[in-house]
């Protein structure tokens, strides 16, 4: 049954079973959980990435013949939109843009001092193509308006975000505000919630001293700050953090894919296997390492391991996590090195790598 929606490029009105918006000419998206057409990657209701709206299958409907003059009910994905959800398609066209691309993206906390705000200003030209393609929200103080509740947008901020990305200085480390609101709760979320944090040492202060900052690995050498740089070495560091968080939504996305799969199915990752090594590695929420933890038999002569190189671990949600642990010459998943000290989720048929020593996960 053919419905009228709004196109969510142009706000244009076009017929629910279009494949390209008749007004702009652009290729349409869908949920395919029947949230409607969408722009943009993801679903903005549920995070599944969206798909071309012409791969959508279109199935017969089932009539009962005892029921012959029932209407039948449509199963293509694109009239579910128009029968049970068209209305907030068409109300979002309404909302302000701020509200809707909150709700959306991952949020991106950065935590800086007032007095590096240039360091601030230059970090998010960086992260400002990410934002434009829809992929994330990047949230500083700088966005809280004239007449908002300043400290209740800072705690819903720290609440939501995924991610956060401090500019360490003498001045973050002696703001009484930072230590006493901001970091105690982004601190609380990385260890309760596996939540990234990235620091980046900007100016000379005693980062290493702070153990509660400095168990997470910086993205430059803290004794080279930001400072000390030239323009060529400060844009590098800035490009390095722009390649981590440009992981972070597909880390989301993986992440609850991972944990749905654990509920609907009965099987999980039980072992780690490498040919090279014809090796067989049982998981365990244990370390690997060339001296600690349950593996030392196999990586015990392997000089590019480090003595704790990696943890293995299976969270609340019961989905096995891989971290790297500060190591030498890195941790891969999938051909992507990890940022240290965070949790990665895995499935079967992943493939971790520990420096050049590959492992399929096999059940």
């Amino acid at each position: 049954m053919m419905n009228i929606v709004k196109c969510p490029i142009c706000g244009k009105e076009i017929e629910n079973e279009s494949f390209y918006c008749d007004q702009c000419g652009e290729e349409l998206k869908i949920c395919p959980s029947g949230h409607g057409f969408m722009k943009g990657k993801y679903c903005v209701d549920c995070r599944t990435k969206l798909v071309e709206a012409k791969n959508i299958q279109v199935q017969p409907a089932v009539v009962s013949p005892s029921a012959s003059q029932v209407q039948p009910q449509a199963t293509d994905t694109r009239q579910q939109l128009t029968t049970t959800i068209q209305p907030s398609l068409v109300d979002v066209e309404n909302v302000p843009q701020q509200q809707t691309d909150t709700a959306e993206k991952p949020m991106i906390f950065i935590c800086y001092s007032h007095k590096d705000i240039e360091y601030l200003e230059r970090l998010i030209v960086h992260l400002k193509p990410f934002e434009k393609k829809g992929l994330i929200n990047v949230w500083s103080d700088t966005k809280i308006k004239a007449g908002e509740k300043w400290k209740e947008q800072i705690e819903n901020a720290l609440e939501k975000s995924v991610a956060a990305i401090l500019l360490i200085s003498a001045d973050f480390l002696g703001s009484d505000f930072i230590g006493d609101n901001e970091l105690p709760s982004l601190l609380k979320s990385a260890d309760e919630k596996g939540i990234l944090i990235l620091s980046v040492i900007i100016k000379p202060c005693r980062f290493i001293q702070y153990e509660n900052l400095s168990k997470f690995q910086a993205v430059n050498d803290p004794k080279n700050p930001l400072c000390k740089m030239d323009e060529s070495g400060r844009e590098e560091v800035y490009v390095k953090i722009a390649e981590y968080i440009e992981r972070v939504p597909q880390q989301q996305t993986d992440t609850a894919k991972n944990t749905i799969r654990h509920v609907a199915l009965s099987t999980e990752p039980k072992y780690l296997i490498s040919t090279a090594l014809n090796a067989r590695l049982e998981l365990k929420n244990d370390v690997i390492g060339r001296k600690e933890g349950a593996y030392v038999n196999v990586f015990g002569n392997q000089g590019y391991i480090s003595r704790t190189h990696a943890r293995l671990q299976k969270n609340d949600a019961g989905v096995w996590e891989i971290i790297d642990l500060n190591s030498t010459c890195g941790t891969f998943l999938n051909g992507q090195q990890l940022v240290p000290n965070q949790p990665y989720a895995f499935k079967i048929g992943d493939t971790i790598t520990f420096y050049n020593l590959n492992f399929l996960v096999s059940e």
